[in-house]
């Protein structure tokens, strides 16, 4: 029994499937089709009718899904909107050839505008390319019916029928008569038939002869086809007689616009009107006939010419052709009233009545931009995107994230797919150039389920380069919530077998892929900038999944935060706002001992200039290879990266400096002043180094037979090769410094002679041994580490015997167990703390024990046992009592623990105190200047240099009354690890020096360690060192800011402060802090905020920002896009 209810136009369409007979239907979610599948399903379950219902991947594969279902001789629909049957014309095609068994209706809908869809392209047309049955409804009542009628025509004929609704049609609302479905309960019985379901091209063209008189069977059907009538005096007549001045052609919804026109214009009765429902096959004798009636014709049709197209008297045609007719665009009631006047006028028809004014609101609205919802997650992408990488290539995908171009952060939008394979031609495009540029694309995850899947496997394939990030927000939202392939569930609720992106994505072949949330945009930012560090290694699409449930799910969950605008008057004033570039200190540079400037070198050396690199560190430490080997790199322990991954190389880029060039700082010219330094040690040589760059006259006076000191005999050949200090002392000398060796003062040189000298600098150095103050320290046997190392360097190692006892825990004492184990003896080192207590460095403890060395800690020496050589020692064992402020135990003996170790050997080197006696007068005349070890200072060879370039700087001063200061200033303050961005950098492992093995390094004194390549130190200096607080010219702060006030000059930044809006982005954007910028914590109205994330729920109201409450979602992304961090969350 019939009933009336009012119905969405897409709903009449699916009652009209569902009444015809529908088993089997398929769809694809598209505006304006979109709702076609779900009424479907509704009609099916108030009426408890068996049909398959499925959103398909793709509109190909829905369209295959149901034509299987007709060609087993089922009923069957699938829907979609017009540019989906671009996606599925290739089954299109084809099936119209095979035919089908079962009725089988494709309902395309159309978007004349168009209103959300690439294109407006006529889907009429195909009846003329792919020869195929067309309905074009004029309403929803009659798209109901055609729908129905559609399956009736479509088995009579073995043949798809295509049903071509419009946007108005879709969804306009209509009292519609409902019908009580056909029930036909039909089983699937495929008959097997290979000449036509899968024939060769020869059957082919039998088949498309039976095509051929299909269509001209149904030509002639649609000559008397109730949906092709004429209209006159609002009535449907059979038939039409006269002549009339002019006439109109037309169909689907602009029919019941031309209806309401003549009504108004009092022409019903004077013009009549062909509504043409079923267009193809062209009801030729019917159009001829009516067109015989008029004298002048007008077509109306959208979105495109097909009925103007199909006329062959054209003599008469008014329409697009013409140019009466809009060529594009919506035909509108306007647009439609403007057509007619214009034919109206060429037919000569009498005066109309003037065109009713519009009546306009009396207040004018702001046309605004679709934007996306509060709270969406691919707002938080794209920003996140866009901050990453401001000069990348950004193509998308057709969906919710096209509206990233409002965010700057899509520049091409094509087709379904499209994303990927935009991404990948770019590339081949830029790589056949020799050029790189940053590719991100973005694609949703229904749009990478439909269209996406192909391109990623063909740009993995081909290898090619760029970054994709596919947004998942766990629907397909634009249109409606459907569920993509990763849900759970089908289309009519039941259970579904999830796919998951990660899977699909790896088996594509892709290597790269992470998983983040973009409301943790931070996180997302680091992600993104590791997966293009990743692209530019590696090579290969890297992909990464953004998932956040859509706002449409989650926005009926409370939210635990409330996000507040802080807005404070009167505001900071403008010129205290300006971002102002500062070079800051670098953790690196505040550790140095003899205070090179660690980042400068590194900089320059980064930017390929390897000489002024050089230059620079010369400038303050003049023995960088000798640093490169013996320095324990303080500076590599306080390097930020060291706290992110791996401190940067420092130590093996100064020896690779001090290796590879011998370039010397310019001289001043001479003061007149004589100087004199006593001690040729590294802070002696260091001292005279400085003097004579400043120009004065510098005479070394050292005791020993070489210069060097500690250097020269202090350090065994393995750690320092003595080529290599004399290649130092040489670059040194070469600066006209006089050197007396040999010499030694209070002996050779009273101190009476050194007062002709206008200074003194005495380095001296620490030689006399300290004592353990135990009995029999002086039997034969018993060496002091430093004698014993001295001896070594002189060429004459001391025979010391196999079983050796050696007493200490620092660096001598280490390198006499190394150089012990080199001479065959076995060593085995006796320390009265722990392990970690021992002042030797650890590198050279872990060395130590690699080699071979032996040791045993908490034990300390009672007594050496001999009569007068070495037999033993007696040792007690030792606890540990407390610790001590420094982290170092303190120790006491365990009472009844001593025990006997036999040895034939005992080195003592438990450190070595200054021996240095003046004369109280010579101190006392001013002119006297310690360094190294004659003060209170770690003891360490950097250290010593320092001291000496200190020393110089203060004699100068003393002798000149000039301050110098050689290096460029910076912000004392240090920059932390917290003032980095962490994302900009790759983690990466550092450049180890080559070593030997232990077992190699063992039966030698060859040097341990090998010099790092130049592209090794070039790595090191320009992609692994921070640069922390220095500028680099990255250019981030000026492609990034909004307003482009920043320009660049040679190698420095300009801001424009009439750009400027004080946004901060700027400061935010340097990954190296180098720009200086005020947190106001408060709203300056600089609108970034709008700009950069464009969110509906803000609004810029008098000059500063208010939030919408009416439309808030409290989501707290607006607060990662405010850098003056006004924007913030209360809890």
């Amino acid at each position: 029994m019939a009933s009336k209810r009012v119905l969405l136009g897409n709903e009449a369409i699916g009652r009209g499937l569902v009444e015809g007979g529908c088993q089997v239907m398929t769809s694809y979610p598209g505006t304006p089709a979109t709702e076609i599948l779900p009424a479907v399903i509704a009609f099916k379950d108030e009426e408890g009718l068996d049909i398959y219902v499925e959103w398909s991947t793709n509109e190909k594969v829905a369209y295959e899904v149901a034509l299987a279902a007709a060609y087993a001789g089922k009923r069957a629909a699938v829907a979609m909107k017009q540019v989906g049957l671009n996606v599925a014309s290739d089954p299109f095609f084809s099936s119209l050839y095979t035919g089908v068994k079962g009725g089988f209706v494709v309902v395309v809908a159309d978007d004349p505008g168009p209103y959300s869809s690439q294109t407006e392209q006529d889907s009429r047309l195909w009846g003329i390319l792919a020869k195929v049955p067309v309905l074009d409804p004029s309403s929803p009542q009659e798209a109901k019916e055609m729908a129905s009628f559609a399956f009736e025509l479509s088995e009579r004929y073995e043949i798809p029928v295509l049903l071509r609704p419009t946007l108005r049609i879709c969804h306009a609302r209509q009292t519609v008569t409902l019908d009580p479905p056909k029930v036909l309960g039909r089983e699937a019985q495929f008959v097997k038939d290979p000449r036509r379901w899968a024939s060769t091209p020869r059957y082919r063209y039998e088949l498309h002869k039976i095509l051929n008189r299909k269509l001209e069977e149904i030509a002639e059907e649609y000559e008397n086809s109730p949906f092709n009538r004429v209209l006159l005096g609002r009535k449907f007549l059979e038939s039409l007689e006269g002549s009339f001045r002019l006439g109109i052609i037309t169909a689907g919804s602009t029919f019941g616009t031309v209806v309401e026109l003549l009504e108004e214009l009092r022409l019903a009765d004077s013009v009549p009107v062909l509504k043409v429902g079923a267009p193809l096959p062209f009801p030729r004798k019917l159009v001829e006939r009516f067109m015989k009636l008029c004298r002048h014709v007008l077509v109306l049709e959208e979105p495109d010419a097909l009925l103007e197209l199909m006329i062959r008297d054209v003599k008469k045609v008014e329409g697009r052709f013409t140019g009466v007719v809009p060529k594009e665009g919506e035909l509108s009631p306007e647009v439609v009233e403007e057509a007619f006047r214009k034919a109206w006028e060429k037919a000569k028809g009498s005066l109309l009545p003037p065109i009713k004014p519009t009546i306009r609101p009396p207040v004018e609205g702001v046309e605004r931009p679709p934007v996306l919802c509060p709270g969406c997650p691919h707002r938080a992408t794209f920003y996140a995107i866009k901050r990453a990488f401001p000069n990348a290539i950004f193509p998308s995908d057709i969906g919710c994230y096209t509206l990233g171009v409002n965010q700057g952060a899509v520049d091409i939008v094509l087709d379904m797919g499209a994303a990927i394979n935009m991404a990948a031609g770019l590339y081949q495009a830029y790589h056949q150039d020799h050029r790189e540029i940053p590719i991100v694309a973005t694609i949703g995850d229904s749009t990478f389920f439909h269209a996406g899947l192909p391109a990623l496997v063909n740009a993995v394939h081909t290898r090619a380069r760029f970054l994709l990030v596919i947004l998942d927000n766990n629907t397909t939202a634009m249109t409606g919530m459907q569920p993509t392939p990763a849900s759970p569930i089908l289309a009519d609720g039941n259970k579904a077998e999830p796919i998951t992106l990660e899977k699909i994505v790896k088996a594509c072949g892709v290597q790269y892929l992470q998983v983040v949330d973009p409301y943790n945009i931070p996180e997302l930012i680091k992600t993104l900038r590791n997966a293009q560090q990743y692209v530019e290694k590696n090579g290969g699409v890297a992909v990464i999944v953004a998932r956040h449930p859509c706002m449409e799910i989650t926005k009926k969950v409370g939210q635990p935060r409330r996000v507040k605008i802080f807005y404070r008057l009167p505001l900071p004033d403008k010129g205290d706002l300006r971002p102002r570039y500062v070079t800051k200190t670098p953790p690196c540079n505040g550790a140095c001992p003899v205070g090179t400037d660690v980042e400068g070198v590194l900089r320059l050396l980064a930017k390929g200039k390897e000489e002024e690199a050089a230059f620079l560190l010369l400038q303050t430490n003049p023995l960088p290879s000798v640093c490169g080997r013996v320095c324990f790199h303080p500076c590599e322990d306080a390097c930020n990266r060291g706290r992110y991954d791996q401190p940067v190389s420092i130590q093996a880029i100064e020896r690779f400096l001090g290796y590879t060039l011998q370039c010397l700082p310019k001289r001043a010219p001479d003061t007149g002043f004589r100087v004199a330094v006593i001690g040729s040690g590294p802070a002696g040589l260091s001292c005279a180094y400085h003097l004579a760059l400043l120009g004065h006259k510098v005479t070394i006076f050292e005791a020993m037979p070489e210069p060097g000191g500690l250097l020269r005999y202090g350090i065994p050949p393995y750690r320092l090769p003595k080529e290599v200090l004399r290649r130092e002392i040489d670059r040194i000398f070469s600066l006209g410094i006089e050197m007396r060796t040999g010499v030694k003062v209070g002996r050779d040189v009273s101190f009476e002679e050194l007062q002709a000298f206008d200074a003194l600098f005495f380095a001296t150095g620490a030689q006399k041994p300290r004592r353990l103050g135990i009995p029999n320290e002086r039997l034969q046997g018993v060496w002091r580490g430093i004698e014993f190392l001295k001896s070594l360097n002189e060429g004459n190692p001391p025979v010391i015997g196999r079983r050796v006892a050696v007493i200490g825990g620092g660096n001598t004492a280490i390198d006499v167990c190394r150089s012990l184990i080199r001479l065959g003896s076995q060593p085995l080192l006796l320390y009265r703390r722990r392990k970690e207590d021992m002042p030797a460095h650890p590198s050279e403890v872990e060395e130590a024990l690699a080699e071979g060395v032996k040791m045993e800690f908490l034990v300390s020496p009672v007594e050496i046992l001999g009569d007068e050589e070495v037999k033993g020692l007696r040792l007690i064992r030792m606890c540990v009592e407390s610790l001590g402020e420094d982290g170092r135990s303190r120790v006491k003996p365990v009472e009844g623990s001593e025990f006997v170790l036999e040895v034939e050997a005992v080195v003592v080197a438990i450190g070595e105190e200054p021996d240095l006696e003046l004369p109280s007068d010579l101190r006392e005349r001013g002119k006297v200047f310690f360094g190294g070890d004659l003060l209170a200072q770690p003891r360490t060879v950097a250290h010593a240099i320092g001291s000496g370039r200190k020393g110089a700087l203060e004699i100068h001063h003393f002798l000149t009354g000039e301050e110098i200061k050689l290096l460029k200033e910076r912000v004392p303050k240090e920059v932390s690890l917290d003032e980095i961005d962490l994302s900009a950098f790759p983690r990466s492992e550092r450049t180890s020096l080559r070593r030997l093995s232990p077992e190699e390094a063992r039966r030698s004194f060859r040097e341990i360690s090998q010099v790092i390549s130049e592209e090794e130190a070039l790595r090191e200096a320009n992609e692994r060192c921070f640069h922390c607080g220095s500028c680099t010219e990255c250019d981030f702060c000026m492609i990034s800011c909004p307003q482009g006030a920043i320009l660049k000059e040679g190698t420095t930044y300009k801001v424009n402060f009439e750009r400027c809006n004080f946004c901060r982005l700027c400061a935010v954007a340097c990954p190296r802090s180098v720009i200086e910028m005020p947190l106001v914590e408060n709203c300056v109205g600089c609108g970034y905020c709008l700009e950069a994330f464009g969110c509906p729920a803000l609004r810029m109201v008098e000059g500063r920002i208010e939030i919408d409450r009416k439309i808030c979602v409290d989501c707290g992304l607006c607060v990662y896009a405010c850098h003056q961090g006004a924007i913030r969350e209360e809890r």
